[in-house]
């Protein structure tokens, strides 16, 4: 599915990235980045710090009570997942059984229970990027002056937001029957169906896996204080991640209008997660500069931003998530 809808879109941006870029003065790009206000730029770069922090903080949270799980231990353990994340194709989907595999190792629980409390943690951040994109499609499509295509796939991709909701509350009430759809997928392949005497005995072996992680991850989403606490901090690390973009528009001396900002770095996240590409890397970046394009900022001073900001994003996941991995991998020895 990922791919069908990914491929076309990555096709589609490239496709309008060249059309954006083909007469871009690369003069002007490199004067842009020689009139770097440093000051401004170390404060993207701390902004950026305190979205992981924060994140490490939720997370730390919603694991109380099972684990007393030391703050900046965890913090490695999260730059390590975040890292393979980044690596692997489809955005945010690699780096949770790594984080699940290493805290088992260190506290000696079921790997699932710990996966399970993860997943609810990613909940929570979904849930405040939901938000922002609702609040970003509604934003675009009734204050920005945009040409009315793109107003009609704003509203599409809202409608789509609102029916996947409904499918997922339906499936959450039905998970007995999923269970059965998905033992019945898997019996179909014979290499699984020769380890299984039956249909009923892979059922029960699936849901006997899955048992540790569902109980955990039901346990923390209907935990109402788990909720408001991870919700909100998932707000307060989204605008810490605008605030580093508007901190970069000021090191270059623009004073970017915030909202723009929500908007284009939001839907930008959201493009290059319905990518197949390894962490968005591209996408996110091309949808960053065409998006920043359509609401009037110069092409070379939109690229300019959109180099810095996943710059310094990629340093956090791919330079300390890197050693960080080293740093377990090693340890664990």
């Amino acid at each position: 599915m990922r791919k069908r809808i990914g491929i076309p879109l990555i096709i589609i941006i490239l496709a309008l990235l060249f059309y954006t870029l083909k007469d871009i003065n690369f003069l002007e790009v490199y004067s842009l980045l020689k009139q770097i206000n440093p000051l401004y730029l170390i404060l993207a770069i701390l902004s950026y710090l305190c979205y992981f922090l924060i994140w490490n903080a939720r997370w730390q949270h919603t694991m109380k009570g099972f684990v007393n799980a030391r703050y900046f231990s965890l913090l490695r353990i999260l730059f390590a997942g975040v890292f393979v994340n980044t690596i692997t194709p489809g955005t945010g989907i690699g780096g949770e059984p790594v984080r699940a595999y290493y805290l088992k190792k260190k506290y000696k629980h079921p790997k699932t229970k710990f996966l399970g409390y993860i997943l609810a943690d990613k909940t929570f951040n979904v849930i405040a990027f939901a938000i922002f994109i609702v609040f970003s499609l509604i934003f675009l499509s009734f204050f920005l002056k945009i040409p009315s295509i793109a107003k009609t796939i704003s509203f599409t991709i809202l409608a789509a937001l609102v029916i996947f909701t409904i499918i997922l509350l339906l499936v959450w009430k039905n998970s007995r029957y999923e269970m059965r759809w998905l033992a019945e997928k898997f019996y179909k392949i014979k290499s699984i169906r020769k380890r299984f005497n039956n249909l009923p005995h892979l059922e029960k072996y699936l849901t006997r896996k899955t048992h540790n992680f569902t109980i955990v991850f039901k346990e923390v989403v209907t935990d109402k204080h788990k909720i408001y606490f991870g919700i909100i901090l998932s707000i307060i690390l989204r605008l810490f991640e605008y605030l580093a973009v508007y901190l970069i528009f000021l090191s270059l001396g623009v004073n970017m209008n915030f909202i723009s900002i929500i908007v284009v770095v939001t839907l930008s996240h959201l493009l290059g997660d319905l990518s197949p590409t390894p962490g968005g890397i591209g996408v996110v970046e091309g949808s960053m500069i065409l998006l920043y394009s359509a609401i009037g900022i110069p092409p070379a001073l939109a690229a300019v931003v959109a180099l810095l900001t996943r710059v310094i994003y990629y340093f956090y996941t791919l330079l300390l998530g890197g050693l960080s991995l080293l740093w377990l991998k090693l340890a664990s020895k």
